[in-house]
């Protein structure tokens, strides 16, 4: 049900693009406790894995110039793709080009101004240079990233599917950040791997850190866990 296993970093691809400032707080945090406290969560994507979720992990661990990452493979079938919503008054000064109306068949998400709902479509099929160019308008506006928005603009990627995201992925493209959200059934956490660990192949501190994995609690319903 849960699989962990050490791998080349050289392996692990990204697909979101990170804040530099986050990562730089991550690496801190990891340096300074010695222990990176939740493996990165990713798929197996042609011989190599896509991370899902712990983009600022995986740059913070890089920046430490580790030569292992800690992960834990997921299958698809365990994986709820969700949606974020981009939301800020500015976007109502958001500019279309009128073919984002016209092709309807590259459906990428939804503009909400003012309650009134448009669908968007990607110019010339391409999704992602559509998104990026959208992004790029209000990137440093200071929107907010919501699970549900209130009565208030939004913009939602709805459009992009598991498999867009993998061909990007696997040709060096990434999204803007925050456009996904991957809900994944049984998610490892506190397993507090130590940062020495991760620099050489080391097979009985691996299986120091495999075992833990024997002394965790699985839920298989909802929890809220107070730490």
């Amino acid at each position: 049900m849960v699989e962990f296993k050490f791998v080349p970093i050289e392996l692990v691809i990204p697909h979101e693009h990170i804040c530099d400032a986050h990562t730089t707080e991550v690496s801190k945090s990891i340096l300074n406790s010695g222990y990176l406290k939740h493996p990165i969560q990713a798929i197996e994507l042609d011989n190599r894995f896509m991370i899902l979720d712990g983009h600022h992990r995986f740059n913070a661990l890089k920046s430490l110039q580790v030569n292992y990452i800690p992960l834990q493979i997921i299958k698809e079938s365990d994986i709820t793709l969700k949606y974020w919503y981009h939301t800020g008054d500015f976007l109502q000064n958001i500019k279309f080009e009128e073919e984002n109306y016209l092709n309807t068949n590259t459906y990428t998400g939804k503009f909400n101004n003012l309650g009134g709902k448009t669908n968007l479509y990607s110019r010339y099929s391409n999704k992602l240079l559509f998104i990026w160019n959208l992004f790029k308008q209000y990137e440093d506006k200071g929107y907010i990233r919501k699970h549900q928005p209130e009565g208030e603009n939004w913009i939602r990627y709805d459009g992009v599917t598991l498999d867009d995201i993998k061909k990007w992925a696997s040709r060096g493209d990434v999204t803007p950040p925050g456009i996904t959200r991957f809900i994944i059934n049984y998610r490892i956490l506190n397993l507090n791997i130590p940062l020495n660990t991760l620099y050489e192949s080391d097979y009985k501190e691996w299986q120091k850190v495999q075992g833990k994995l024997s002394k965790g609690r699985l839920y298989e319903e909802c929890v809220l866990h107070i730490d």
